[in-house]
Formats: structure tokens, C-alpha cells, sequence
């Protein structure tokens, strides 16, 4: 494919040689997610003063996104000259492995270092994703009713540290052909704290899993249903769960996310999301271990307001149904998150997050009452590939 857009863009450029400037912009080029394809044209005098690491905006008359660059090559072929951009795409957009298949194609601006040209935007489908977030920061853990009269206080802080990376590769590692009818999905996430008091999030797990490559239904998009194994652990506790579960995830496109009160473009970002599994669990102790069915459903949503803002909300129930579960471990859990974050900048990912959790989730049944504050970044990573050279 990348042959094919190089061998368009080298035909365009001869044709309007001695003409306009013609620019393009690819998104997922080369089926990678997050890869920007910046293409422009340096024959027709036009500005090019663009270097690795720099920021850069891509924006329509109703979507925009930003990235940094990860290359730069020349290009130069007889009357043809232009400049070869690879962008890695920052938040919102990373929040979601597919979220670029949602741009519309078109006439779009890039803006870069001040300058801003006009250009012609083509979509392609994200086959192979590697992306990541992590935040760290304080967090307090307000009185539950329980641990702070134990304690004879009202609240504790420690230092919180939180990771989610996710790769996504087609067929079993890439080790099948291009006409593969699944996908590879390998997760881990990290949410913990400095601290072995009860009461805060300790929630930290890794995940494999085959699953379809994306289906549509009617009402639904960018539709996987898959097979799973899981391991989480607490870190300051001897707990730790497995299962191995069938799961199914959607977008919800009839529930979009929205930009309000805002005097630039809207966000490029997934629309209501749900995650479901359901299957073998398996819970451990140090005094216990049980087994038998588990499951879990996970509902996310965004927004976005006056320009930076981001406002995020999700609720995950979990199912602990074990055929010898004791009167301490509860049937199902539930956990519901809110956090704002102000977008510093969109290309690189940085924001500053707010967050408050309540309920309990993974392998730790405490109850929390959890507040946040910390610095983050979110963003789809190229390292290990040519792209990052």
C-alpha cells in the first residue's frame, strides 16, 4: 500500500509540477494506527520548515488532530520534489487504537511551526496499533466510613502510578498471511500506589488475547469478539486473580463524543465504547482459593470543552459468581470513574489530570473512595519500527 500512495503522490506532483502546491496527508498509513502520512510538496516555494519532534495539527471544517514527527525524508525524482512527514498521532486520538478511521476525507489545513497550508486527506484502517498511557501524582483516599475510623483519620495520600499499554498485531504475531481472519491483542495495565494501606486502587494486570478483526453490526462499529487470558495481582497484597474468557467490544457511533463551548474543530476520539467478557475465573488468597464463573463490562464515554478540556466517565461491574465463594468476597463488583484533564498538548499527549473513583475493582474487594491529581500522557508508539528512525 505504501508503494502504491508513494507511486500517486510522485504522479500528482508531476502533473501540478509548475502548478499549485498539492500536499497529502494518509491516515494509519501503512495500516499502522496512529501513523500520520504527511506529504508536502517542496517544488512550489511553499514553507517546509518542519523538523522531527516538532507539533502538527491536521484539521477539517469539523475534525482535528495533532501529532509530533517521528522522520523527515527528501524525496526527489526528476521534476518531483517533496518532503516525506511521518507524524505519530497524540490525544485524544490515542485513546482508541482505531480512533483515525473516523477523520473525513477531504480538504484539510496543516498547520506546523506557524506556517499553515492547505492539503487533500485520505483514510486507511488501523491494523497494527502500539499505543500507551501513563499518569503519576498524588492520590488521597478519602474516608470510606471504614478505614478512616479505623485509622482515627479522615483521609491518607501516596504516590499514584498508572500504565496501560496495548499492541495489536494481525494474524498470531504477524506470523500469518495478509488474509488472517484475527488479530493479536496483548495488554498490561499498572494502578498502584506507594502505599499497603487499604482503601486505595491496587489493580495490576496483563492480558492475551485472539479475537476477530473488526466487524460491523447494525448500531455497532469496529465490532471484536475473541477469546482471552488474563492474570491480575495486587501489588501490596497477597491476591491475585485468572480467567480465561470470551469477550466482545464495540463503538456505540449513535452516541458520538462531542466538543462544546470550543472555537476549534472537534476532537478526533472513539464514541461510547463497551467491553464485555464473560467466562473460567479463578481467585486466590493467602487463606482461599476459589473458582468458577467471571466477567466484566466496562462503559466509557468523552467530551471535550472550551478548547482543552476533556471530560471522561466510566463504570466497570465485575462478576465474582465462584461455587464456593465466602461471605467476605461479594458477587459482583463496581467501580465508577470521572476524571478531567486539561490537554496541554494535544500532539505530544502531556495533560493534567484530575480524577475520583468509587467502588472496588480487580483482585483487591476493598471499597474506595479515591481522589487524583497528576500529570499524564497518552500516546501511539512507533518504537521498534523504521518509522521511529
Amino acid at each position: 500500500m505504501r508503494t502504491i500512495l508513494l507511486t500517486s503522490l510522485l504522479a500528482l506532483l508531476a502533473t501540478a509540477a509548475f502548478a499549485d502546491c498539492v500536499n497529502v496527508v494518509t491516515m494509519n498509513e501503512g495500516e499502522v494506527g496512529g501513523h500520520i502520512f504527511l506529504g508536502l510538496d517542496t517544488g512550489c516555494g511553499q514553507a517546509t520548515n518542519i523538523n522531527k519532534g516538532d507539533a502538527v495539527t491536521i484539521a477539517s471544517d469539523t475534525k482535528q488532530v495533532s501529532g509530533t514527527v517521528a522522520a523527515i525524508k527528501q524525496v526527489n525524482q526528476g521534476n518531483v520534489h517533496f518532503m516525506r512527514v511521518d507524524l505519530v498521532a497524540g490525544a485524544p486520538a490515542s485513546e482508541d487504537a482505531a480512533s483515525l478511521e473516523s477523520f473525513p476525507s477531504g480538504a484539510v489545513t496543516v498547520t506546523y511551526n506557524g506556517t499553515t497550508v492547505k492539503a487533500d486527506l485520505d483514510n486507511g484502517a488501523a491494523v497494527n496499533a502500539k499505543r500507551y498511557s501513563w499518569s503519576v501524582g498524588p492520590a488521597s483516599q478519602a474516608d470510606n466510613g471504614t478505614t478512616g475510623a479505623a485509622n482515627g483519620t479522615s483521609s491518607s495520600t501516596a504516590l499514584r502510578l498508572q500504565y496501560d499499554g496495548e499492541y495489536i498485531q494481525n494474524g498470531f504475531f504477524g506470523r500469518t498471511t495478509s488474509e488472517a481472519k484475527f488479530e493479536t491483542r496483548a495488554t498490561m495495565k499498572i494502578d498502584t500506589t506507594t502505599t499497603n494501606k487499604a482503601g486505595f486502587v491496587d489493580d495490576n494486570e496483563a492480558a492475551f488475547a485472539l479475537r476477530s478483526l473488526k466487524l460491523k453490526l447494525p448500531g455497532l462499529n469496529q465490532v471484536h469478539i475473541g477469546l482471552q487470558g488474563q492474570l491480575s495481582k495486587a501489588a501490596h497484597q497477597d491476591i491475585h486473580d485468572g480467567a480465561v474468557t470470551a469477550t466482545f467490544s464495540t463503538w456505540v457511533p449513535e452516541v458520538p463524543t462531542i466538543t462544546i463551548f470550543s472555537s476549534v474543530p472537534d476532537y478526533i476520539a472513539p464514541p461510547l465504547t463497551l467491553d464485555l467478557s464473560y467466562g473460567y475465573k479463578n481467585k486466590q488468597t493467602a487463606t482461599d482459593t476459589m473458582h468458577g464463573r467471571g466477567g466484566t463490562g466496562t462503559a466509557a464515554y468523552r467530551l471535550y470543552v472550551w478548547d482543552k478540556y476533556e471530560v471522561a466517565a466510566s463504570e466497570i461491574w465485575t462478576l465474582n459468581d465462584f461455587s464456593n465463594r465466602p461471605a467476605t468476597v461479594p458477587r459482583t463488583q463496581r467501580m465508577f470513574k470521572v476524571q478531567i484533564s486539561y490537554l496541554e498538548s494535544p500532539a505530544t499527549g502531556f495533560k493534567v489530570a484530575a480524577s475520583y473513583e468509587n467502588g472496588s475493582i480487580g483482585p483487591v474487594l476493598t471499597q474506595v473512595k479515591q481522589f487524583f491529581l497528576g500529570i499524564a500522557v497518552s500516546k501511539f508508539s512507533f518504537s521498534g519500527s523504521s518509522l521511529a528512525k
